[in-house]
């Protein structure tokens, strides 16, 4: 299934293309700094320099991890269905957030309990594979099988967007434990200490954070994940997601690989998202081209990552929520500089002429 997704790099002509539009605005070269380099990506996935951010959807993957056994959140596991069911009708932090960003939101459910959740509310989609995942230092997080669900599923909404018209996306996720199965893929696939990588999740205590770091360097000791970095990128990475991973993570790499193959840009959020873009690039290394950082965050994970990956955050907010949320901050800003891109002043309007070929490589402007 994975083998077969054909996903193209990002379009060279397409990418230098917008940079000259970008060199034709009325401003010094480069000044907007990133901004321009966003803009210059999201032209690269989509294939052209006439770049579209609307209509615009966020996905959200919900499930549960069985990995809270080991008490590793703050938090108990009947949120993940509460939360869940609250962003499906409409009500939930990431809805709110993504009116105001002219975003649609769409949850999923991959994983979710049902004992939390007996009547699926009818705005959810039902991609359900299994009750949430086993916990991994009892087995394998989850088996091939469930895993290659859910990815299936991460594809299955990529290509239900790409048919509605969608032209840039947003993933996030609702899961209690999920900091914890997202820190062990990471930490294995970097080939990190479990401590340069586990955060604090929803707001661990000390003696929490002590204890989760622990239980992610006994399940990468159990599954023997210990320095996957010289082995074949996506057997790693498979490998990993199936042993210490879960459903959400494994939805969101199917996703970002769909949206690739779509030639849909896709914005990342945070630890969890950041989790699921290594592994869908360690499996098709075309994808990066069409990832998109959003922030920072609190979890050193997420930085780890997005270094790997040679991928910069614009946000620096301090942000822990998770949900999708940091990601759908993203698109004000990407419309601010849309707007200056595709309405900008350029100086041929003002009726100057650029030599790019003057003495000691100086940008010399002269009137037409």
């Amino acid at each position: 299934m994975i083998n077969e997704i054909k996903i193209l790099p990002a379009d060279a002509e397409a990418i230098s293309r917008a940079e000259s539009r970008w060199d034709a605005v009325s401003k010094p070269k480069k000044s907007l700094g990133d901004l321009e380099e966003l803009i210059v990506r999201i032209a690269g996935a989509q294939r052209t320099e006439n770049i579209d951010l609307s209509p615009r959807a966020a996905v959200v993957f919900a499930a549960d991890n069985g990995i809270v056994a080991e008490r590793i959140a703050q938090s108990s596991p009947d949120l993940t269905a509460g939360v869940a069911a609250h962003i499906a009708c409409g009500r939930g932090n990431i809805n709110t957030m993504s009116r105001a960003a002219g975003c649609d939101v769409i949850c999923v459910d991959v994983g979710i309990d049902s004992r939390y959740l007996p009547v699926r509310p009818r705005e959810m989609v039902d991609l359900h594979v299994t009750d949430g995942t086993r916990s991994f230092l009892e087995g394998p997080a989850m088996t091939d099988e469930d895993a290659r669900k859910a990815f299936g599923a991460g594809l299955y909404m990529a290509d239900r967007i790409s048919e509605k018209g969608i032209r840039i996306a947003a993933a996030g996720e609702m899961g209690i434990g999920n900091t914890t199965t997202s820190a062990a893929v990471i930490a294995a696939l970097l080939d990190r200490e479990p401590r340069e990588i586990v955060g604090r999740g929803a707001g661990l205590d000390d003696s929490g954070l002590v204890r989760k770091i622990d239980v992610v360097r006994r399940g990468i000791l159990k599954h023997e994940l210990l320095d996957c970095s010289g082995g074949e990128p996506a057997e790693t990475a498979w490998r990993a997601l199936c042993c210490v991973g879960g459903l959400d993570i494994a939805a969101m790499a199917g996703f970002y690989t769909g949206c690739a193959s779509h030639h849909i840009p896709v914005i990342l959020d945070g630890l969890i998202s950041a989790a699921a873009a290594l592994t869908a690039v360690y499996m098709n290394e075309n994808v990066r081209d069409y990832l998109i950082a959003s922030h920072i965050g609190r979890e050193a994970g997420t930085s780890a990552v997005l270094k790997k990956l040679g991928l910069k955050a614009i946000l620096q907010a301090d942000l822990a929520l998770g949900e999708g949320t940091g990601a759908v901050l993203l698109f004000p800003i990407l419309d601010v500089a849309a707007a200056e891109y595709n309405s900008a002043l350029t100086f041929d309007d003002m009726g100057f002429v650029s030599d790019e070929d003057a003495e000691d490589g100086i940008r010399v402007f002269m009137r037409k």
